[in-house]
C-alpha cells in the first residue's frame, strides 16, 4: 500500500524511514498525496520532521468508523526556506493545498495537488485562484 498511516506499525515505520532518507534529504520541497491520515495523524507525522522541515498538510475528514482517505502534507526544508513567511490556504481538503512563501519581495504560490476524484467544480476554483495569483504577480 501507499498509503503512509498504514495500520501496520512496522509498515509505517518503514515508509517513515523512507520519507526522512530518501525524499526529504536535499530537497527543498517535498510533497506526498494520499497519506491517509485525519488532521492529528498528519501533525503527528509532520512533529517527526519539525526540527529540520516545515510542514503544512490537509486531511479529509470522514467518520470515525472509516479511515481517512487521500490527505495532502509537505515538507519545506526550514535551511530553505529561512527568513520567509509561509502561509497555507486549503481549496479542496486533503486534495488542494496552496502554499506561499514570501521572502521579502518575492512570493512563490506552490500547491500540492492530488487529482484523483477532484470534481469539475473544484478544478473551476484551482483554475479561478490560479488565475488569481496571476494577476496579482502581474500588478506587483
Amino acid at each position: 500500500g501507499r498509503a503512509i498511516n498504514h495500520h501496520d506499525g512496522r509498515l509505517k515505520s518503514k515508509k517513515v524511514h523512507f520519507i526522512e532518507k530518501q525524499l526529504l534529504t536535499g530537497c527543498a520541497i517535498t510533497s506526498l498525496q494520499e497519506v491517509h491520515g485525519n488532521e492529528f495523524d498528519l501533525q503527528l507525522l509532520a512533529q517527526r520532521f519539525e526540527a529540520t522541515h516545515l510542514a503544512f498538510s490537509s486531511a479529509i475528514e470522514e467518520p470515525a468508523s472509516h479511515r481517512a482517505p487521500g490527505g495532502l502534507i509537505t515538507f519545506i526544508s526550514r535551511h530553505w526556506a529561512h527568513g520567509a513567511s509561509v502561509t497555507t490556504e486549503v481549496l479542496v481538503p486533503g486534495r488542494i493545498l496552496l502554499i506561499q512563501i514570501q521572502w521579502e519581495e518575492k512570493t512563490l504560490n506552490y500547491f500540492n495537488i492530488h487529482n484523483h476524484e477532484i470534481t469539475s467544480s473544484q478544478l473551476k476554483t484551482l483554475k479561478q485562484r490560479i488565475t488569481q495569483l496571476a494577476h496579482e504577480a502581474r500588478r506587483s
